[in-house]
Protein backbone atom coordinates (compact mmCIF):
# COMPACT_ATOMS: atom_id res chain seq x y z
CA UNK A 1 0.00 0.00 0.00
CA UNK A 2 0.90 3.49 -0.49
CA UNK A 3 2.89 5.17 2.23
CA UNK A 4 1.01 8.08 2.49
CA UNK A 5 -2.19 6.68 2.26
CA UNK A 6 -0.75 3.59 5.32
CA UNK A 7 0.31 6.93 7.21
CA UNK A 8 -3.80 7.70 6.87
CA UNK A 9 -5.14 4.82 7.54
CA UNK A 10 -3.00 3.84 10.84
CA UNK A 11 -4.12 7.48 12.09
CA UNK A 12 -7.77 6.92 11.67
CA UNK A 13 -7.81 3.35 13.38
CA UNK A 14 -5.67 5.07 16.42
CA UNK A 15 -6.79 5.11 19.86
CA UNK A 16 -8.92 8.55 20.60
CA UNK A 17 -9.42 9.51 17.07
CA UNK A 18 -12.85 9.84 15.63
CA UNK A 19 -13.87 10.96 12.40
CA UNK A 20 -16.37 14.16 12.59
CA UNK A 21 -17.59 14.59 9.37
CA UNK A 22 -16.53 13.02 6.00
CA UNK A 23 -17.82 14.27 2.37
CA UNK A 24 -16.57 13.22 -0.76
CA UNK A 25 -14.00 15.41 -1.09
CA UNK A 26 -12.24 15.92 2.59
CA UNK A 27 -12.39 13.97 6.26
CA UNK A 28 -12.54 15.71 9.71
CA UNK A 29 -10.98 13.93 12.64
CA UNK A 30 -10.74 14.75 16.25
CA UNK A 31 -8.30 13.25 18.67
CA UNK A 32 -8.71 13.98 22.64
CA UNK A 33 -5.89 13.51 24.97
CA UNK A 34 -3.85 15.11 27.75
CA UNK A 35 -1.40 17.73 26.48
CA UNK A 36 1.27 16.78 29.08
CA UNK A 37 1.55 13.69 26.44
CA UNK A 38 1.48 15.36 23.18
CA UNK A 39 4.05 13.26 21.80
CA UNK A 40 2.15 10.37 22.54
CA UNK A 41 -1.01 11.72 19.88
CA UNK A 42 -1.00 10.29 16.45
CA UNK A 43 -2.25 13.45 14.97
CA UNK A 44 1.47 14.77 16.56
CA UNK A 45 3.16 11.86 14.17
CA UNK A 46 1.43 13.29 11.05
CA UNK A 47 2.89 14.99 7.92
CA UNK A 48 2.54 18.56 7.98
CA UNK A 49 0.15 19.19 4.63
CA UNK A 50 -2.67 17.74 6.88
CA UNK A 51 -4.69 21.12 8.61
CA UNK A 52 -5.05 21.34 12.17
CA UNK A 53 -6.28 22.71 14.83
CA UNK A 54 -5.81 22.54 18.59
CA UNK A 55 -8.00 23.93 21.47
CA UNK A 56 -7.66 23.69 24.87
CA UNK A 57 -10.40 21.60 26.04
CA UNK A 58 -12.93 23.57 28.39
CA UNK A 59 -11.41 26.76 27.25
CA UNK A 60 -11.21 29.19 23.91
CA UNK A 61 -7.49 28.91 24.08
CA UNK A 62 -6.62 27.74 19.96
CA UNK A 63 -3.31 27.84 17.51
CA UNK A 64 -2.99 26.42 14.26
CA UNK A 65 0.25 24.33 14.93
CA UNK A 66 2.32 22.28 17.43
CA UNK A 67 4.91 24.49 17.43
CA UNK A 68 2.89 27.61 17.91
CA UNK A 69 1.23 25.59 21.32
CA UNK A 70 4.57 24.53 22.38
CA UNK A 71 5.44 28.17 22.69
CA UNK A 72 2.20 29.16 24.24
CA UNK A 73 3.71 26.93 27.25
CA UNK A 74 6.99 28.01 26.97
CA UNK A 75 8.78 24.57 26.52
CA UNK A 76 6.63 23.82 29.92
CA UNK A 77 3.75 21.55 28.08
CA UNK A 78 4.74 18.63 29.55
CA UNK A 79 3.82 19.74 32.78
CA UNK A 80 0.09 20.93 31.89
CA UNK A 81 -2.75 19.49 33.37
CA UNK A 82 -5.07 20.36 30.31
CA UNK A 83 -6.60 18.66 28.34
CA UNK A 84 -5.91 19.03 24.08
CA UNK A 85 -8.26 18.94 21.22
CA UNK A 86 -6.85 18.40 18.21
CA UNK A 87 -8.74 18.55 15.01
CA UNK A 88 -7.11 17.17 11.83
CA UNK A 89 -8.61 17.96 8.17
CA UNK A 90 -7.53 15.68 5.03
CA UNK A 91 -8.18 16.83 2.14
CA UNK A 92 -8.97 13.54 -0.13
CA UNK A 93 -7.58 15.11 -3.47
CA UNK A 94 -4.40 13.86 -2.37
CA UNK A 95 -5.92 10.08 -2.74
CA UNK A 96 -7.28 11.21 -6.26
CA UNK A 97 -3.91 12.46 -7.42
CA UNK A 98 -2.66 8.83 -6.84
CA UNK A 99 -5.17 7.12 -9.05
CA UNK A 100 -5.99 9.85 -11.77
CA UNK A 101 -6.02 7.28 -14.65
CA UNK A 102 -9.73 7.04 -13.45
CA UNK A 103 -12.09 9.92 -14.26
CA UNK A 104 -14.66 9.21 -11.84
CA UNK A 105 -13.50 7.97 -8.39
CA UNK A 106 -14.46 8.25 -4.79
CA UNK A 107 -12.90 7.30 -1.59
CA UNK A 108 -15.08 6.84 1.69
CA UNK A 109 -13.71 5.93 5.17
CA UNK A 110 -16.91 3.02 5.72
CA UNK A 111 -19.49 1.89 3.22
CA UNK A 112 -22.36 3.84 5.25
CA UNK A 113 -20.44 7.14 4.64
CA UNK A 114 -20.41 6.76 0.64
CA UNK A 115 -23.59 6.11 0.39
CA UNK A 116 -24.78 8.98 2.64
CA UNK A 117 -23.19 11.24 -0.06
CA UNK A 118 -23.73 9.26 -3.05
CA UNK A 119 -26.07 12.04 -4.00
CA UNK A 120 -23.21 14.53 -3.93
CA UNK A 121 -20.90 12.42 -6.14
CA UNK A 122 -20.31 13.96 -9.35
CA UNK A 123 -19.44 12.30 -12.77
CA UNK A 124 -17.01 13.80 -14.54
CA UNK A 125 -16.58 11.46 -17.63
CA UNK A 126 -19.96 9.60 -18.51
CA UNK A 127 -18.11 7.28 -20.65
CA UNK A 128 -16.31 5.82 -17.30
CA UNK A 129 -17.95 4.00 -14.66
CA UNK A 130 -18.17 5.35 -10.67
CA UNK A 131 -15.62 3.86 -8.76
CA UNK A 132 -16.20 4.47 -4.93
CA UNK A 133 -13.39 3.08 -2.56
CA UNK A 134 -14.02 1.89 0.89
CA UNK A 135 -11.30 1.46 3.19
CA UNK A 136 -13.03 -0.73 5.34
CA UNK A 137 -15.94 -2.76 3.19
CA UNK A 138 -17.87 -5.70 4.67
CA UNK A 139 -18.36 -8.63 3.33
CA UNK A 140 -20.18 -8.83 0.25
CA UNK A 141 -20.85 -5.42 0.05
CA UNK A 142 -18.20 -5.26 -2.93
CA UNK A 143 -20.82 -4.15 -6.47
CA UNK A 144 -19.86 -4.36 -9.93
CA UNK A 145 -22.69 -3.05 -12.11
CA UNK A 146 -23.25 -1.49 -15.71
CA UNK A 147 -22.38 1.50 -14.17
CA UNK A 148 -21.11 1.73 -10.58
CA UNK A 149 -17.76 -0.33 -8.77
CA UNK A 150 -17.78 -0.27 -5.40
CA UNK A 151 -14.68 -1.93 -3.79
CA UNK A 152 -11.81 -1.90 -1.26
CA UNK A 153 -9.22 -0.30 -1.96
CA UNK A 154 -6.69 -3.66 -2.07
CA UNK A 155 -8.53 -4.44 -5.12
CA UNK A 156 -7.45 -1.64 -6.86
CA UNK A 157 -3.71 -1.23 -6.30
CA UNK A 158 -3.87 -5.11 -7.28
CA UNK A 159 -5.64 -5.15 -10.63
CA UNK A 160 -6.91 -2.92 -13.55
CA UNK A 161 -10.76 -2.73 -13.00
CA UNK A 162 -12.73 -2.18 -16.80
CA UNK A 163 -14.54 1.05 -15.87
CA UNK A 164 -15.94 1.38 -19.64
CA UNK A 165 -19.67 1.77 -19.75
CA UNK A 166 -21.47 -0.17 -23.22
CA UNK A 167 -22.97 2.08 -25.46
CA UNK A 168 -26.29 0.11 -25.22
CA UNK A 169 -26.10 0.80 -21.25
CA UNK A 170 -25.78 4.43 -22.32
CA UNK A 171 -28.44 4.31 -24.50
CA UNK A 172 -30.95 3.06 -21.17
CA UNK A 173 -29.91 5.66 -19.75
CA UNK A 174 -30.88 8.25 -22.22
CA UNK A 175 -34.18 6.40 -23.39
CA UNK A 176 -35.07 6.44 -19.55
CA UNK A 177 -34.41 9.93 -18.75
CA UNK A 178 -36.62 10.82 -21.83
CA UNK A 179 -39.43 8.70 -20.94
CA UNK A 180 -39.20 9.30 -17.59
CA UNK A 181 -38.62 12.91 -17.65
CA UNK A 182 -40.71 13.85 -14.48
CA UNK A 183 -38.03 11.71 -12.53
CA UNK A 184 -35.12 14.24 -13.21
CA UNK A 185 -32.66 11.70 -13.75
CA UNK A 186 -29.32 13.21 -13.04
CA UNK A 187 -27.10 10.50 -13.10
CA UNK A 188 -26.40 7.11 -14.20
CA UNK A 189 -26.98 6.10 -10.05
CA UNK A 190 -30.47 6.97 -10.62
CA UNK A 191 -31.31 3.69 -12.83
CA UNK A 192 -31.98 0.69 -10.92
CA UNK A 193 -30.10 -1.36 -12.66
CA UNK A 194 -26.73 0.83 -10.99
CA UNK A 195 -27.51 -1.27 -7.89
CA UNK A 196 -27.70 -4.58 -9.21
CA UNK A 197 -24.88 -6.64 -8.54
CA UNK A 198 -23.15 -8.95 -11.88
CA UNK A 199 -22.35 -11.32 -8.42
CA UNK A 200 -24.24 -14.70 -7.55
CA UNK A 201 -23.84 -13.24 -3.83
CA UNK A 202 -26.50 -10.16 -3.14
CA UNK A 203 -26.66 -7.52 -0.65
CA UNK A 204 -30.40 -5.93 1.21
CA UNK A 205 -29.00 -2.48 1.00
CA UNK A 206 -28.96 -2.72 -2.32
CA UNK A 207 -31.58 -4.21 -3.03
CA UNK A 208 -33.65 -1.59 -1.07
CA UNK A 209 -31.92 0.54 -2.90
CA UNK A 210 -33.04 -0.48 -6.41
CA UNK A 211 -36.70 -0.73 -5.12
CA UNK A 212 -36.56 3.19 -3.76
CA UNK A 213 -35.28 4.13 -7.53
CA UNK A 214 -38.24 1.91 -8.92
CA UNK A 215 -40.63 4.24 -6.92
CA UNK A 216 -39.46 7.25 -7.66
CA UNK A 217 -39.30 6.54 -11.48
CA UNK A 218 -42.89 6.02 -10.99
CA UNK A 219 -44.64 7.46 -7.80
CA UNK A 220 -46.74 10.95 -8.24
CA UNK A 221 -44.49 12.65 -5.15
CA UNK A 222 -42.10 11.95 -3.71
CA UNK A 223 -41.00 13.02 0.26
CA UNK A 224 -37.76 11.79 1.44
CA UNK A 225 -38.20 7.88 1.48
CA UNK A 226 -41.97 8.27 1.14
CA UNK A 227 -43.64 7.79 -2.68
CA UNK A 228 -46.92 8.98 -2.95
CA UNK A 229 -48.41 6.44 -5.72
CA UNK A 230 -51.89 7.08 -7.29
CA UNK A 231 -53.72 4.21 -9.44
CA UNK A 232 -57.04 2.57 -8.67
CA UNK A 233 -56.46 4.28 -5.56
CA UNK A 234 -54.04 6.84 -3.99
CA UNK A 235 -51.40 4.92 -1.22
CA UNK A 236 -48.09 5.49 0.00
CA UNK A 237 -44.87 3.45 0.37
CA UNK A 238 -42.02 3.93 2.75
CA UNK A 239 -38.95 2.62 1.21
CA UNK A 240 -37.00 1.96 4.60
CA UNK A 241 -33.93 -0.60 5.72
CA UNK A 242 -35.51 -4.35 5.77
CA UNK A 243 -34.33 -8.03 6.01
CA UNK A 244 -34.40 -10.12 3.03
CA UNK A 245 -34.37 -13.18 3.03
CA UNK A 246 -34.30 -14.11 -0.68
CA UNK A 247 -32.74 -11.50 -2.23
CA UNK A 248 -31.65 -13.19 -5.61
CA UNK A 249 -35.42 -13.30 -5.92
CA UNK A 250 -36.47 -10.11 -5.14
CA UNK A 251 -33.69 -8.35 -7.66
CA UNK A 252 -34.39 -10.87 -10.06
CA UNK A 253 -38.53 -9.52 -9.49
CA UNK A 254 -37.02 -5.82 -9.73
CA UNK A 255 -34.91 -6.05 -12.61
CA UNK A 256 -38.00 -7.42 -14.90
CA UNK A 257 -39.92 -4.59 -13.55
CA UNK A 258 -37.57 -2.29 -14.56
CA UNK A 259 -37.49 -4.33 -18.08
CA UNK A 260 -41.16 -3.83 -18.44
CA UNK A 261 -41.00 -0.45 -17.73
CA UNK A 262 -37.99 0.38 -20.42
CA UNK A 263 -40.55 0.37 -23.63
CA UNK A 264 -40.10 3.42 -26.04
CA UNK A 265 -43.90 3.15 -27.19
CA UNK A 266 -45.60 2.10 -24.29
CA UNK A 267 -43.73 3.10 -21.58
CA UNK A 268 -46.49 5.54 -20.25
CA UNK A 269 -49.12 2.76 -20.38
CA UNK A 270 -46.56 0.72 -18.70
CA UNK A 271 -46.11 2.77 -15.63
CA UNK A 272 -50.05 3.17 -15.58
CA UNK A 273 -50.03 -0.51 -15.27
CA UNK A 274 -47.88 -0.76 -12.73
CA UNK A 275 -49.11 2.27 -10.77
CA UNK A 276 -52.65 0.22 -10.93
CA UNK A 277 -51.33 -3.21 -9.74
CA UNK A 278 -49.15 -1.36 -7.07
CA UNK A 279 -52.17 0.29 -5.45
CA UNK A 280 -54.21 -3.35 -5.11
CA UNK A 281 -51.10 -4.54 -3.14
CA UNK A 282 -50.03 -1.77 -1.18
CA UNK A 283 -52.26 0.17 1.26
CA UNK A 284 -51.45 3.68 2.79
CA UNK A 285 -49.06 2.81 5.45
CA UNK A 286 -46.99 0.50 3.72
CA UNK A 287 -43.13 0.05 3.80
CA UNK A 288 -40.58 -2.14 2.22
CA UNK A 289 -41.51 -5.43 3.59
CA UNK A 290 -45.11 -5.18 2.02
CA UNK A 291 -43.49 -4.56 -1.17
CA UNK A 292 -40.73 -7.56 -0.46
CA UNK A 293 -44.13 -10.08 0.64
CA UNK A 294 -45.88 -8.90 -1.93
CA UNK A 295 -43.09 -8.12 -5.23
CA UNK A 296 -43.58 -11.78 -7.23
CA UNK A 297 -47.76 -11.11 -7.37
CA UNK A 298 -47.38 -7.89 -8.34
CA UNK A 299 -45.26 -8.97 -11.53
CA UNK A 300 -47.38 -11.58 -12.02
CA UNK A 301 -50.66 -9.41 -12.36
CA UNK A 302 -48.33 -6.69 -14.15
CA UNK A 303 -47.39 -9.39 -16.97
CA UNK A 304 -50.98 -10.66 -16.85
CA UNK A 305 -52.75 -6.98 -17.03
CA UNK A 306 -50.45 -5.99 -20.12
CA UNK A 307 -51.20 -8.91 -21.88
CA UNK A 308 -55.00 -8.30 -21.70
CA UNK A 309 -54.25 -4.71 -22.27
CA UNK A 310 -52.57 -5.57 -25.80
Amino acid sequence: MDIEINELFTFIDSENVNILSENPDRIQFEETGMLNNLEAFASYKLEAYLRMDFKIAETDVRCDSIEELEEMYDGHHSESPDKLVIKVTYNKKDIFAKYNEYSNFYFFTEHSKAMDNIDKLVWSNTDEKMIILIKDIPNKLSLNTPYLIITELEQIQTKSLDVVIKEKDKVIYDEMNLYYERAKFTSYLELPTAWMSREKVKNSVYVVKQIYLLMKMISVEANDNVFTIRGYKTVKIKINEATIDSMDKVETINSKIFSFLKDNEKFYDKKIILRNTLTIYLNDDSTTLNYLRNCEEIYRSVEYNYNLYI
